[in-house]
Order: structure tokens, then C-alpha cells, then sequence
């Protein structure tokens, strides 16, 4: 691989107790969409025959085991043949 590049992603929800997720905006399913979009990135951007990944590494929230978090960070990484771009 010649070029990686590392991301930060923040998404800030509206924070609820587990019991009542109608109550808040769950940072955690908008974070699950981001991370299944990314990977499509690749596979439906890019000629297969280049080697490039993106990576999902860290995803981490500010909340406990019984309430929905008021945040949400995905940390990554991206790799690929220095000469190609991943989006036009």
C-alpha cells in the first residue's frame, strides 16, 4: 500500500434511557449505518484490481450499559496504491 490516511467520525445523538430510545436520537444505529456505508466504498467505487481498504477500527461511546449515548466516535483507517484516488 502507498497512501494511508486516518479518520475521525463524530456523531452526536440525543442521549435516553435504554427503556425509552423513542425518547432520544441513538447515535449508535446512525454510527452502524456510516460504518456498513463505508465498506460498500470500496467494492462499489473501485476497480478490484487496485489495492485499497478502508478500515473501521474504533467505535466508541460515552455511555453505559442502560442508556442510549448522547455520542459516538468512528476511528479508521484508509489504504491505498498511492497513484488512485478512492472517490472521483
Amino acid at each position: 500500500m502507498g497512501s494511508e490516511d486516518n479518520f475521525v467520525i463524530c456523531i452526536k445523538g440525543q442521549g435516553s434511557h435504554a427503556s425509552s430510545p423513542h425518547m432520544g436520537k441513538d447515535p449508535i444505529v446512525i454510527g452502524s449505518e456510516i460504518v456498513l456505508a463505508l465498506q460498500t466504498i470500496i467494492s462499489r467505487n473501485m476497480d478490484p484490481s487496485v489495492p485499497a481498504v478502508i478500515s473501521c477500527t474504533e467505535f466508541i461511546t460515552d455511555g453505559i450499559h442502560n442508556a442510549i449515548p448522547t455520542n459516538v466516535v468512528i476511528k479508521g483507517d484508509t489504504s491505498l496504491c498511492c497513484h488512485h484516488k478512492i472517490l472521483s
